[in-house]
């Protein structure tokens, strides 16, 4: 398992990732550092695959971590529900019903929105990574002709399309919408039958 990178290692990537093969003299400087580090061409290759790897690795992570969360929060939702159906007609009267009601109803509305707000901001972090990747994609020129063979390494039509594809991916937003949908179920069902 690879260790996750720190605020400076990442501070480090995106400052290579701006300048690299760049036609401007052979160094940078390190964010927490005063040395100035110079890097060969085989340097910056090895860094950006090894950034290539980390950022297709984070967007199938930050996938699987959304559908967590969203099994999570329905098992919850679903639980809680089942809870409440059964121990309707077994509750005897409560004290404060309209005060056990608001209680149970912020107990349930206040995790669903942090959950979905995970969600979506997993999806953001997604796409991040996805433009990321295009940048890398980019720099080694994988789509252009004549470059690696004559024809590129990937179709031309495919240069940007990634981050799009993320960008527009429905999952998060249909893992949301049955979230809230579950919600409200579980806080009628709170109202109408406790």
């Amino acid at each position: 398992m690879k260790k996750p990178m720190d605020e400076s290692d990442l501070l480090l990537q995106n400052l290579l990732l701006q300048n690299l093969l760049d036609p401007l003299p052979n160094h940078c400087v390190a964010p927490n550092k005063q040395e100035i580090i110079g890097l060969s061409t085989s340097d910056k290759t090895a860094f950006l695959l090894s950034a290539l790897d980390f950022h297709i690795h984070e967007i199938q992570r930050r996938e699987e971590k959304e559908q967590r969360i969203f099994d999570w929060c329905t098992n919850l939702l679903l639980i809680t529900f089942g809870a409440i159906v059964a121990l309707a007609g077994q509750a005897q009267s409560l004290a404060f019903p309209v005060f056990t009601k608001i209680v149970a109803t912020i107990f349930i509305g206040f995790p669903t929105a942090i959950f979905v707000y995970r969600i979506m901001i997993q999806r953001t972090r997604t796409r991040r990574n996805a433009e990321i990747v295009q940048r890398i994609e980019e720099i080694f020129h994988v789509y252009e002709d004549e470059y690696y063979s004559r024809e590129a390494l990937y179709p031309k039509k495919w240069s940007g399309n990634l981050s799009k594809v993320v960008s527009r991916r429905k999952t998060p937003i249909y893992y949301s919408i049955i979230i809230v949908f579950l919600a409200i179920c579980v806080i009628v069902t709170i109202w109408l039958l406790l």
